[in-house]
């Protein structure tokens, strides 16, 4: 957890160099938010790492070489202090599934409005788990409250990581 004083320190990945200066110049909007670095590979997302020691990893799941879920796999085994958010275009439930089992601490659309953007880079350095609110509320339909209740359901395909994430999402 970290120290609300001190900014978040911040570490982006994506393989698309606009697409990386756009986001920069957003969270460069956010006082509490520093930038550290800018990776275009999952490879050189480890070094960076490793040098850097940043807060927070803004992580793209497609990029060349290491992709961004081995390298969020990697990153949570050798530097568990690092939250990685991963923030996608893939919009279904294998990739939530696989970033949260590799160890992100949220997964974030890159349709989504720039303020959830810093709704969950707050929320993920503070130790919770965050997932995008079209995502939270599609798995809700998906798994429903009596599911959860220990009924029979869907539920008991999941593991016990997915179902701890599903019980934060539904806990809000």
């Amino acid at each position: 957890m970290k120290n609300s004083v001190q900014p978040i320190r911040l570490l982006l990945a994506d393989d698309h160099t606009l697409v990386r200066a756009g986001i920069r110049a957003l969270l460069e909007k956010l006082p509490e938010v520093e930038v550290l670095a800018e990776a275009n590979n999952g490879r050189e997302v480890l070094s960076l790492v490793k040098l850097h020691r940043p807060d927070v990893v803004l992580m793209d799941i497609t990029m060349p070489g290491l992709n961004g879920l081995e390298a969020t796999a990697r990153i949570a085994k050798e530097f568990p202090e690092v939250r990685v958010i991963i923030l996608s275009m893939h919009d279904n439930e294998e990739y939530y599934w696989r970033a949260l089992t590799a160890g992100a601490a949220g997964y974030l659309l890159k349709k989504a409005a720039f303020a959830e953007l810093a709704s969950a880079l707050q929320r993920v350095v503070h130790g919770e788990i965050y997932l995008s609110r079209e995502i939270a509320a599609r798995l809700l339909k998906k798994f429903p409250v009596q599911a959860i209740a220990g009924h029979k359901s869907p539920l008991a395909q999941l593991t016990d990581r997915q179902r701890e994430v599903l019980q934060l999402i539904a806990e809000g």
